[in-house]
């Protein structure tokens, strides 16, 4: 990675409803921030946490130099308790049929939990929840791998032209190879996953393939938590990963 290159790391573990606070995702985010800022090939390193990973602070990052958009959150797919309480944001006539089928998948983000509540949102935040479809509108070509750590962030409407969910949204906006999930995942479980993801990608050099699966045997390593279960480590694929 050149010099210019930049990784954004953020930490958006805003709640859904009932969905608890993931205590996990800022020990994650952290622990990658300072693997990524002792690599040897140095980049700039953007950490933004809690109220500071709104919706629109993903939306400012059309056509940006960035490398690495590492995106800790909850992630849904076709949440009908979301689409309840805001259905605007679920059906929109002048969408055509793969637009509307990318409004069923997304990520929560910093100030979900008001819109959801029925109250209204700061103007400089967003709405909180950020859609599939409004990936898709954005520039993102420069981003080499998007790590999505969150839940259901591989699943979609399955067409006759592929999955229409983050996936696509993300790969429509140009991003090159994606690392997501395809069921729901352990909150401290992906800690360590991801964070022994970078460790072997940044810190060791590995290829991304290669690091993902010595992550995940970390993760399986530890018996004595259960997470030898595929549940807690087999959930995370990657797309397009060629390096």
């Amino acid at each position: 990675m050149s010099k210019e290159a930049k990784s954004t790391l953020r930490d958006v573990r805003a709640a859904m409803s009932s969905i608890p606070y993931l205590p996990g995702s800022k020990t994650e985010v952290e622990d990658i921030n300072n693997i990524i800022k002792s690599a040897k090939n140095h980049v700039n390193v953007y950490l933004l946490t809690g109220p500071d990973g709104t919706e629109l602070s993903v939306l400012a990052l059309n056509g940006k130099p960035i490398d690495i958009l590492h995106i800790s959150t909850h992630g849904f797919y076709n949440a009908e308790k979301v689409s309840d309480k805001v259905p605007s944001l679920f059906y929109i006539p002048q969408l055509d049929t793969e637009d509307k089928a990318l409004t069923r998948s997304g990520l929560l983000m910093a100030g979900a939990q008001t819109l959801i509540d029925g109250e209204t949102t700061h103007s400089g935040v967003g709405d909180g929840i950020l859609t599939a479809q409004e990936i898709s509108t954005l520039d993102l070509h420069h981003v080499k791998i998007v790590a999505l750590s969150a839940c259901q962030t591989g699943q979609g409407v399955i067409t006759g032209d592929g999955v229409f969910g983050l996936q696509r949204g993300f790969k429509k906006a140009g991003v090159q190879s994606i690392l997501m999930s395809l069921w729901n995942v352990d909150d401290e479980a992906t800690c360590m996953l991801m964070t022994e993801f970078y460790r072997n990608w940044i810190g060791d050099g590995k290829r991304k393939h290669d690091a993902l699966e010595a992550a995940k045997r970390t993760v399986r390593s530890h018996k004595e938590k259960g997470w030898d279960a595929p549940k807690y480590w087999a959930a995370f694929i990657l797309l397009d990963a060629l390096d």
